[in-house]
C-alpha cells in the first residue's frame, strides 16, 4: 500500500507561547502542522504556498467585498464540461460536441 499524504501532515509543532493562526488574526495557536497547507502558510509576515494569492484574494472577498478575481461557477462548470468532454472523446476515439447531452 502506497499512502501519499497531500496536506503534509506529518511534522507537528506544538509551543505553549503559541503561533499565529494561518487565517484569523490575533488568534494563536499552540499546534500546528508544520508542512505547507495547500491554501498556503504564514511565513516571515506574509502569506506563502501553492495557491497563496488565490486563498487571499477569496478571503479578502468575503471580509471585504473586494473583487474577486477567482473563477466564476460559470468559468468553472465550463471548465468541467471540457474536462468531461476531453474524456468522452478519448473513450469515443472520436470527436464530441459540447455542451454534452
Amino acid at each position: 500500500m502506497l499512502i501519499l499524504d497531500g496536506d503534509h501532515k506529518e511534522q507537528i509543532l506544538h509551543t505553549e507561547k503559541g503561533i499565529p493562526h494561518v487565517y484569523i488574526n490575533d488568534r494563536p495557536v499552540e499546534t500546528a502542522f508544520l508542512g505547507s497547507s495547500t491554501p498556503g502558510d504564514w511565513a516571515l509576515g506574509d502569506f506563502w504556498g501553492p495557491v497563496a494569492d488565490e486563498t487571499r484574494n477569496w478571503l479578502d472577498h468575503l471580509s471585504t467585498g473586494r473583487k474577486c478575481f477567482l473563477a466564476t461557477p460559470e468559468d468553472a462548470r465550463r471548465n468541467l464540461e471540457i474536462s468531461l468532454g476531453i474524456e468522452a472523446a478519448v473513450e469515443r476515439g472520436a470527436p464530441v460536441s459540447l455542451p454534452l447531452g
